[in-house]
């Protein structure tokens, strides 16, 4: 029904890749249990393609330090020669290596670079032309949701809340019509709503505005656990990189340790929020062909800032660009970048297989 939606207005529906093992294949992970928790939640199985299950399942523990965050990457003269830790009693604890890999997001990630400033490096590691911070990049965001009576025509009561679906619509992700003069806008993505009871609770109790108190509350915390069901939607646009986007040293605010803390600069753009808003419109338009009980929109426009890129990027100039293209920072050997920092854009899709595929086409470079 969904796919027939689409198609009426000119869109074209398909399976989003998710990285799921389906049920009765063996895999690198167990099967989905479709338990609904996938969002914000860790997967109480394992099924979820998590960075951490991808990249960190059968590393040895003892290679794994827990509570001991990098303060700075060590350096004598161009050669890159281990990191300064603090150990969880607080005492600092140089790790050696000759090959540091930097993988701690697109703002830690240049944060770290920022703060290690060993001698030859007065501005930070990599930064010799000022580039280390600058073109940070976010994905930008519409979503809402169709609110459908449960049971209803599309969604029977036996099939209660495992009902999954999953689609994805690229039809305006080259978007002519898209304001600007940047001929792009973005992935959309509909999906059955959370089924967890603590994400459906927030959406009912903010629907409408101000969080509801009270009976009200309560009334509407039935009608949504009980009566009705949803398709939620969510589109990702990109942002473009520029300069004035980035991460700095915050002069004044620091962490528990007394070390500067990041500071982000984001300069708006109207014209990625109208580019979005066309993301918008499409689901929407995708939806009301379903007719649903009522469209709800969560949020019209936003910066997603757990979805990060840019910041250290990878490119041929090094007047623009912090690495080359095999992640490996201008000045220092044997420091790399294999995080979202080192990505030039951030695209119109979530980046996370994007960064995964790039660490690992920069890991097989190490043999």
């Amino acid at each position: 029904a969904l796919d027939a939606a689409a198609r009426a207005v000119g869109a074209h529906a398909y399976p989003a890749p998710r990285g799921i093992v389906p049920k009765g294949l063996t895999g690198p992970r167990p099967s989905c249990i479709e338990c609904g928790f996938c969002g914000a939640y860790d997967c109480p199985v394992g099924a979820k393609a998590s960075s951490p299950r991808v990249f960190w399942d059968g590393l040895p523990a003892a290679r794994v330090v827990p509570n001991a965050p990098v303060g700075e990457v060590l350096v004598d003269g161009p050669q890159v020669r281990g990191v300064l830790v603090r150990a969880a009693d607080g005492s600092l604890v140089r790790l050696e290596s000759d090959r540091v890999v930097l993988a701690a997001s697109a703002v830690e990630t240049a944060r770290l670079l920022l703060l290690s400033r060993p001698l030859g490096h007065p501005t930070g590691l990599g930064n010799a032309t000022g580039q280390v911070g600058r073109n940070l990049v976010f994905s930008l965001d519409t979503s809402g949701r169709a609110v459908f009576p449960f049971p209803s025509k599309h969604f029977a009561r036996e099939d209660a809340q495992r009902q999954f679906v999953n689609r994805a619509i690229q039809d305006r992700y080259q978007d002519d019509a898209a304001p600007g003069g940047y001929p792009k806008a973005g992935t959309v993505v509909i999906e059955r709503g959370h089924n967890n009871p603590i994400q459906r609770s927030l959406r009912a109790a903010r629907e409408g505005g101000a969080p509801l108190l009270g009976g009200v509350l309560v009334e509407r915390l039935r009608r949504q656990l009980l009566e009705e069901t949803e398709l939620a939607y969510e589109a990702f646009g990109e942002m473009l990189p520029r300069p004035g986007c980035r991460v700095l040293l915050d002069p004044e605010v620091t962490d528990a340790s007394g070390v500067p803390a990041a500071r982000i600069e984001v300069d708006a753009n109207a014209e990625e929020v109208r580019r979005v808003g066309r993301l918008g419109e499409l689901a929407r338009s995708v939806l009301e062909g379903l007719a649903p009980a009522r469209i709800v929109e969560d949020a019209a426009f936003r910066v997603t800032s757990f979805l990060q890129a840019g910041a250290a990027r990878m490119g041929a100039d090094p007047e623009t660009s912090v690495c080359d293209s095999a992640g490996a920072v201008r000045g220092v050997s044997g420091l790399y970048v294999v995080d979202g920092a080192a990505l030039p854009t951030m695209g119109g899709v979530p980046p996370t297989l994007t960064i995964m595929a790039n660490a690992a086409r920069i890991g097989a470079r190490f043999g």
